[in-house]
């Protein structure tokens, strides 16, 4: 019976031990949902004409040319303009007679919003931004010259547009059209989402709180062009009374409620062409893929990137990177990705006393007490705070419950001894 109760204490005291060591252990999370979005830069040329009969010399015909921005993306505008004569074929198709001159088709243009340039093209001066259609046409009408003779009598013309577009930054202008914003005369707008600062704070409740709700952790991380970077700042304060190591990881949610080839399209955006690279000052964090499944610099995103260890009242600023490869293709556009960024902590500072009270540290976190008749038993167990003091003062209860358990089973077990060497003397 006794050995019984033996067994049943020394099973009750390791559950004492494995419940310590589980109420104990300390990890908060905080979870910001991002959404990442491909632009769709799309425009077209509107056009009020209606086609006359015939045209006679020094005849005015309306014809007004404007352009929709019907993207998502502000863009630069430019057209090219051609008057073309000739006759049309049994396709319907205008083939062109060298020999009259295209000239003779006399066109109005708008100068105050247009500007042309040597290259040939007439650039709208102003963004176009999405939704928007150009404030005053190039083109308001035409006629032909009443210079025109004999030779243009039953003769057919066209007057050819051909538009170009590009996404409204200074880069863009320069290098793929040569131009200075200060030619056009055009301010790029600034972008709200730009100023847009994350804030991430440990609070004193041991929560972590992403800019007080649930709110999209880079809201700067949107329509995304190839060959766009952009970049955000983190601030992260702890204002937890003790210190914590945060960590940072990337889960890809784009998979709900897609089909298999956006799935597929997304999953390839993510890890593909859409990089970032996280920073405090000049050391790499992490650099690589945005869903973290590719090879990058550093720990993966997808296990987990440490952002350090802040002491208690501690604020660190991190500048996150987000840019696309130039090479994705426009099958890419209007693309939504769904990321879900997990902040989650875990207790820095040791503990402050050992379970002996002598006041210093055990590097492996043991704690020891004695038992009677000099015999010294070491129980290991690593008590950590949870998010609040109850968790310790539970976790110190539960060591010494165990450690008065162990103790009675050691005094059952010595009365035991005693008692048959007391029977055996008598023999």
């Amino acid at each position: 019976m006794k050995r019984i109760f033996k067994r049943i204490m020394i099973t009750a005291a390791g559950v004492m031990l494995i419940t310590c060591t589980a109420a104990g252990a300390w990890k908060i999370s905080g979870r910001s949902k991002n959404v990442l979005t491909t632009a769709s830069f799309s425009n077209r040329i509107i056009e009020e004409y209606q086609i006359p009969d015939h045209v006679d010399p020094g005849q005015k015909v309306s014809k007004i040319v404007n352009v929709k921005n019907t993207g998502t993306r502000d863009s630069f505008i430019r057209l090219r303009i051609t008057g073309l004569l000739g006759t049309r074929n049994s396709e319907d198709q205008l083939v062109v007679d060298p020999s009259l001159d295209p000239a003779m088709i006399q066109m109005e243009f708008n100068t105050e919003k247009w500007k042309y340039l040597e290259d040939g093209y007439w650039y709208y001066a102003d963004i176009l931004k999405p939704g928007e259609t150009t404030k005053e046409p190039l083109l308001k009408s035409y006629q032909l010259r009443k210079e025109a003779d004999n030779r243009y009598k039953g003769k057919d013309g066209e007057i050819l547009v051909e538009l170009e577009s590009i996404q409204a930054s200074s880069t863009a202008l320069e290098d793929l059209w040569k131009v200075k914003k200060e030619v056009l005369g055009v301010q790029e707008s600034k972008c709200r989402a730009c100023d847009t600062v994350t804030k991430v704070t440990v609070d004193k409740d041991s929560r972590i709180v992403i800019n007080e709700g649930d709110a999209d952790l880079f809201a700067n991380f949107k329509n995304l062009l190839p060959g766009c970077a952009r970049t955000q700042s983190i601030k992260i304060n702890n204002q937890r009374g003790k210190g914590v190591n945060l960590y940072l990881k990337a889960e890809d949610n784009s998979g709900k409620a897609q089909t298999e080839e956006m799935k597929k399209k997304i999953e390839t955006f993510l890890g593909k062409y859409a990089f970032i690279q996280v920073k405090e000052g000049n050391k790499v964090l992490y650099q690589g893929a945005v869903n973290g499944k590719t090879k990058g610099t550093g720990q993966p995103l997808t296990k987990g990137v440490p952002l350090g260890q802040f002491a208690s009242g501690t604020k660190k600023e991190l500048v996150v990177k987000l840019w696309v490869n130039t090479e994705m293709g426009n099958e890419y556009q209007n693309l939504t990705g769904k990321v879900d960024w997990v902040f989650y902590g875990e207790k820095s500072e040791p503990d402050e006393k050992k379970a002996d009270g002598t006041g210093k540290n055990d590097p492996a976190g043991n704690s020891s007490s004695s038992g009677n008749a000099g015999t010294k038993m070491t129980m290991s167990g690593k008590i950590s705070p949870k998010t609040g003091d109850s968790s310790q003062i539970f976790g110190n209860l539960c060591l010494l419950l165990a450690g008065m358990g162990m103790m009675v089973i050691y005094k059952k077990k010595t009365v035991y001894i005693r008692k048959g060497k007391s029977e055996n003397e008598k023999h």
